[in-house]
């Protein structure tokens, strides 16, 4: 990507490894462009296959089936798209697992209060401990 690009400045903020995966697929969008653009002379389409996507398309779906592409941005493609493939079940399962229902199921808590509950066993908690005398014990607080 050059720098006269709109898009240069803000790739830059980009994390390496995010700004070489979305430069892949900017790189890959740009050809396919190119692929179906028209020379302005006389409106003349360019010469070519009868679809100029097809190739592309196939490329496009070598990237995902596992085949090694034939262009410089298939194989940058290939490489975001393994990336992506790898991080996919991760973050299925920080979805469903990230959940306070699917954590309280298997922790050896009390489950979930909402707010007006909480601060009311807490303030229960408070008006029980205010009423037995203060002794000192040898060990730390247990949860359970």
């Amino acid at each position: 990507m050059s720098r006269d690009t709109s898009f240069y400045y803000s790739f830059l903020v980009l994390p390496p490894r995010k700004r070489r995966a979305l430069l892949a697929v900017w790189d890959f969008c740009r050809a396919v462009d190119d692929a179906v653009d028209v020379v302005d002379v006389g409106r003349v389409p360019r010469s070519g296959p009868a679809d100029p996507l097809a190739p592309w398309r196939a490329e496009l779906n070598a990237c995902f089936d596992g085949r090694e592409p034939g262009t410089a941005q298939g194989k940058a493609l290939l490489s975001a798209a393994e990336l992506a493939a790898f991080k996919q079940p991760i973050l299925e399962a920080y979805d469903r697992e990230g959940s306070p229902y699917y954590s309280t199921a298997r922790l050896w808590d009390d489950g979930i209060l909402s707010p007006p509950e909480s601060r009311q066993a807490l303030a229960l908690g408070i008006a029980a401990s205010l009423n037995r005398p203060y002794t000192r014990q040898p060990f730390g607080v247990f949860r359970m």
